[in-house]
């Protein structure tokens, strides 16, 4: 599959099931206003930092349970899993080059990852969800805080409300829960800055494609 969307196909079908809520507040209705400086800032360096460890979960009455597991390396290198159906796929990216393992059953025990090698343009932004909940915080028409948790509201573009709650720890957004009718997503969002170089398994091969993984 040589075509970007195709190429992630799967991959994006997990995300879209992990995270509904996060697509439907990309077309919120909004009204400009300044949130809360410290909570704007938090956002802001969280989304600037050179590295993170992400475990996204939603529960949802439509979708069931899905999780996301990422750890990134900015600006263009992230490794983790996604699962979602019962089904969890692996995969590692590096710059303009995704490399994937097909879905298996969460309960089946890996050894081996038998990677595809596939290329996409900015991959990274289809599979890290973290920053469209961190720019949702300039969205907010007001910002209510209780101790480190800052909490609004959003009207997303069907008319439905959500409640969103975003935790800081020192400089950083540590944990975020989005709360809608239908599901519940929680991030939490651990190692900033020193999460650990991205490498690939140790036991890896490239079942199809001609681009082995490396990390220079």
């Amino acid at each position: 599959m040589t075509d970007a969307r195709r190429t992630l196909s799967w991959l994006l079908l997990a995300l879209v099931a992990v995270v509904t809520a996060g697509g439907a507040f990309l077309g919120v209705y909004y009204s400009p206003s300044q949130p809360v400086t410290s909570l704007k800032l938090a956002a802001k360096s969280t989304g600037a930092a050179t590295s993170y460890t992400e475990d996204l979960k939603q529960v949802s009455t439509t979708n069931g349970v899905g999780q996301l597991h990422l750890v990134l390396q900015a600006p263009d290198r992230a490794i983790g899993f996604q699962q979602a159906t019962g089904q969890r796929l692996y995969f590692v990216v590096i710059k303009n080059t995704v490399y994937q393992t097909q879905p298996v059953k969460i309960t089946k025990s890996v050894t081996v990852h038998h990677f595809t090698v596939q290329h996409a343009i900015n991959p990274i932004s289809q599979v890290d969800p973290l920053p469209s909940y961190l720019d949702l915080v300039s969205r907010a028409k007001a910002i209510h805080r209780n101790g480190a948790v800052y909490s609004f509201s959003l009207v997303t573009n069907t008319g439905g409300k959500a409640q969103l709650h975003y935790t800081v720890t020192g400089d950083y957004v540590s944990k975020i829960v989005v709360d809608i009718a239908s599901s519940v997503t929680t991030i939490d969002v651990t190692k900033i800055n020193s999460s650990p170089p991205i490498k690939v398994p140790a036991k890896s091969l490239i079942v199809s494609g001609s681009t082995t993984p490396t990390t220079p």
